[in-house]
């Protein structure tokens, strides 16, 4: 895995890929993705890998959605 990464930063399109996210990404990753910017455009604009984008959106925009009753309500609204 630690080899992957660094392949991961040292290409021009990942090189943040790993690093710690700051509060001001986060107001952007939400901005975005309301916005209907897909995963792919969003993993591009900061320099990561669409899973880190998707596991994010997950963290900061699904997660404080979620209970027990709205699973498959939220995999789809969110294109899981």
């Amino acid at each position: 895995m630690y080899k992957n990464l660094q392949e991961l930063r040292l290409n021009p399109e990942t090189y943040n890929a790993g690093k710690k996210w700051e509060t001001t990404d986060d107001e952007l990753l939400i901005k975005l993705f309301n916005e209907d910017k897909s995963y792919e455009e969003i993993a591009k604009e900061f320099k990561r890998i669409i899973g880190s984008i998707r596991a994010r959106i997950i963290d900061k925009i699904i997660f404080p959605e979620y209970n027990n009753d709205n699973f498959n309500e939220l995999a789809e609204k969110y294109k899981f």
